[in-house]
């Protein structure tokens, strides 16, 4: 089930809704255009949440409604509903077509699969919006927002942690702005009345915010210039990255410093994980047998041995329909590998790695990782590591908000290689 699209009890509207409608007005009718670019990656984080219902008990999130109305603002604000027209955005509209093909051929188009479609196709829409208006925003407002945004997941995470560790109260209004979703069809952790010592802040689970925590802290490091005044965020973005006690964070964590390492062009910042590194390895060898144990019980527990089975489903849903799949939300994996197997199909899968390949493209050649594109396409592919391993979901949040940063920076990139080439 999406984490932005899901069933809940037939209620109107939320008081978060009210207020976050309001603020989005407000955004709408202000002639500075960071402001609703700013909402939209905040409705990114704010996974637990819901905004309004529809008539038929479907809630709906802030990420939903926001890029929706982003798409129409913006759209206003150039005075045309043209796309942007560049090979980012052609293999994301491929992708897109085969996703609807395979709807449409294996006759599941109908009901809430439509609505989940559409909620797809709304963040690609509004990815390929900022492509287009992308030079109206500044580079440093913008890393202003994502520091701030990154702050306020990580002061959430320290007030959900001490709330869900039962050492401060619940409190109510903290339950209605930010964890009203009332977990029908997903399980909120923040609802669990149990002693829960996990750190998970405005995301339904611990792993969505490790994916989370662990992209933003790739993109944190990756910017020499901006890494002194950072390192407080960075610290605290790793401490709580331990504290979601996520197997999928520690495994993004460490793929992401393979990749950073092997990648990186900056030695200097490189040094930085060495520390990391070694913590690791000293807890690995002085907990070996604790760890070996953790990995086993995982794979030995209820939920793993329900995982294992999605993947084996998935995987026979794919061997059925090899080349278009079963269908969008038609088939559950906890990997997001079976996931699009055994929903889009051999078509879906190369149609995603082209399009994953060609909005990554150009990272490497960039002279200095203190880029902020180079940051946020190295959380990107963290993120991926994630959804690989446990977060299988085409609309995850946390990879949609790393897709829109990717396309504000884009701007910047292609002045900075263009320039590059001209003095070749």
């Amino acid at each position: 089930m999406s984490p932005c699209l899901r069933v809940k009890v037939n209620m109107p509207i939320t008081l978060f809704g009210i207020i976050w409608l309001a603020f989005l007005v407000y955004s709408c009718c202000s002639k500075n255009p960071h402001a609703l670019l700013g909402m939209l990656l905040l409705s990114t984080v704010l996974q637990s949440t819901n905004v309004l219902v529809l008539s038929g008990g479907t809630g709906v999130g802030p990420l939903t409604i926001t890029s929706g109305v982003y798409f129409l603002r913006m759209a206003l604000y150039i005075n045309q509903l043209v796309l942007a027209v560049r090979k980012e955005t052609i293999a994301l509209a491929l992708f897109m077509t085969v996703i609807f093909l395979g709807l449409v051929l294996s006759d599941a188009l109908s009901g809430n699969v439509i609505l989940y479609f559409l909620q797809l196709l709304c963040y690609a829409m509004c990815f390929s919006q900022i492509l287009k208006v992308e030079e109206v925003y500044e580079k440093a407002v913008v890393e202003r927002i994502i520091i701030n945004i990154l702050w306020f997941v990580v002061i959430m995470g320290a007030v959900q942690f001490l709330m869900s560790c039962l050492i401060i109260p619940k409190f109510n209004i903290i339950r209605l702005l930010f964890y009203n979703e009332q977990g029908l069809t997903e399980t909120v952790q923040f609802l669990i009345p149990e002693r829960y010592p996990r750190l998970f802040s405005t995301f339904l689970e611990p792993s969505y915010c490790g994916a989370f925590l662990t992209g933003s802290f790739y993109y944190l490091i990756a910017q020499e210039r901006n890494l002194e005044g950072n390192k407080l965020l960075a610290a605290c973005v790793l401490a709580e990255i331990i504290l979601t006690r996520s197997s999928t964070a520690y495994a993004a964590m460490l793929i992401g410093g393979i990749i950073f390492a092997v990648l990186g062009k900056n030695k200097r910042l490189l040094y930085l994980l060495l520390p990391v590194a070694a913590a690791g390895l000293i807890v690995c060898i002085v907990q070996y047998d604790e760890i070996i144990s953790l990995v086993a019980a995982k794979f030995a527990s209820e939920s793993g041995k329900e995982r294992n089975k999605w993947n084996r489903y998935a995987i026979l849903d794919f061997y059925d329909h090899k080349i278009i799949g079963v269908g969008y939300k038609q088939a559950r994996a906890s990997s997001l590998f079976y996931s699009i197997l055994a929903q889009t199909g051999l078509l879906g899968l190369g149609s995603y790695v082209s399009m994953l390949g060609t909005i990554l493209h150009r990272s490497l050649d960039m002279p200095a990782s203190s880029e902020p594109l180079t940051g946020a396409k190295l959380a990107l592919i963290t993120v991926v590591v994630s959804q690989v391993i446990a977060c299988p979901d085409l609309d995850f949040c946390v990879f949609w908000y790393f897709m829109f940063v990717i396309a504000v920076f884009y701007y910047h990139e292609d002045i900075h290689y263009e320039y590059g080439k001209d003095q070749v």
